[in-house]
């Protein structure tokens, strides 16, 4: 997965995240905080990947990650109808009534 420190950013477990600085040091260039469990912000480095742990196979809940971005929702033209006459018509109307009472006089049968 790319990691990209100029978009939104979480910790891996999902806390916000404040990055100050990303050219420091070589093995850690991240400098910023994170907001702790009691609500305050705690200092922190990361490495240039967003990793919290100097072994890459380690997964840390303080690792950096880009948050998602938010998915963009279609909206769709409706046309609203007031009656199913409206929707199918007047002979379309009568054949899904018809349609209907033979339905539910088949499943009356049935009992």
């Amino acid at each position: 997965m790319t990691f990209d420190v100029n978009k939104p950013l979480s910790t891996r477990d999902g806390r916000e995240v404040r990055i100050y600085e990303t050219d420091r040091n070589a093995a850690f260039p991240i400098a910023g905080a994170f907001k702790n469990g009691v609500g305050e912000w705690s200092p922190l480095q990361w490495r240039a990947d967003g990793k919290y742990v100097n072994d890459s196979a380690i997964e840390s809940s303080l690792d950096l990650v880009n948050k998602p971005e938010p998915r963009k929702v279609l909206q769709w033209p409706v046309q609203h109808y007031k009656t199913l006459a409206d929707v199918l018509g007047e002979q379309g109307y009568v054949i899904a009534a018809v349609a209907m009472r033979e339905l539910v006089a088949a499943v009356e049968k049935q009992g």
